[in-house]
């Protein structure tokens, strides 16, 4: 949550890929997006799918924007946009190995 701004720019955070998408970067991911509300009445702003390696695209200073949408304003209006726009600047996926990861890659290990 980033309160007071109609521009928020999150901190960079970690999810394992198994709990995003089941380690599938091509499985489609819906994110939504809501206003915060201090009384836990909050509000709906809009929705986009994508999946990981879409948004992998962000990188080296090539950001990946994504249509916030809301179906229920995009239904009423005819020259509905979006509700906003959300930009990824960065996604990199780190590979965190395993031993069994390092006994298949050649590792050998004397035990006495």
């Amino acid at each position: 949550v980033i309160k007071n701004t109609l521009d928020p720019v999150w901190k960079p955070f970690t999810v394992p890929l198994i709990s995003l998408c089941n380690g599938d970067v091509d499985r489609s991911i819906k994110v939504l997006c809501y206003d915060y509300d201090n009384d836990g009445g909050h509000d709906f702003i809009g929705e986009f799918q994508t999946t990981v390696s879409k948004m992998s695209e962000a990188q080296n200073s090539v950001e990946v924007e994504f249509d916030c949408i809301n179906p229920k304003k995009q239904k009423k209006k005819k020259n509905y946009k979006n509700s906003g726009v959300i930009i990824i600047r960065s996604c990199k996926i780190a590979h965190d190995y395993t031993f069994l990861d390092y006994i298949l890659g050649g590792c050998q290990l004397m035990f006495t």
